[in-house]
């Protein structure tokens, strides 16, 4: 049951953040070329000609690597395949949505 809460969360919330970006060409205000999906909650994008490293806002996927501050997690390889698919569909094309405070 955790493992089926887990992936039903993660699919709601990645398809709330990227539900519009199938539709959306590159060069258009706000959209940006997916490099690399780097786990489940965070993407390499190219941004000001640079690639620049993003994490979702809202959430906060198992570890998939070691040397971070968490430890590797339950269900890290099944949200970075789901994340990696997700990204994949959407043409490897996301429109970001900032925060009010960018890190």
């Amino acid at each position: 049951m955790k493992k089926i809460t887990f992936v039903v969360l993660m699919a709601l919330a990645a398809s709330l953040t990227l539900s519009s970006c199938e539709k959306i060409d590159v060069g258009e205000k706000g959209v940006y070329r997916v490099t690399k999906v780097v786990d489940g909650d965070t993407i390499d994008v190219v941004y000001n000609d640079a690639q620049t490293s993003v994490r979702y806002i809202g959430i906060d996927a198992p570890e998939t690597h070691s040397g971070s501050d968490k430890a590797i997690g339950e269900y890290g390889e099944e949200a970075y395949e789901f994340n990696y698919q997700l990204i994949k569909n959407a043409g490897n094309r996301v429109q970001l949505k900032f925060d009010k405070v960018r890190y």
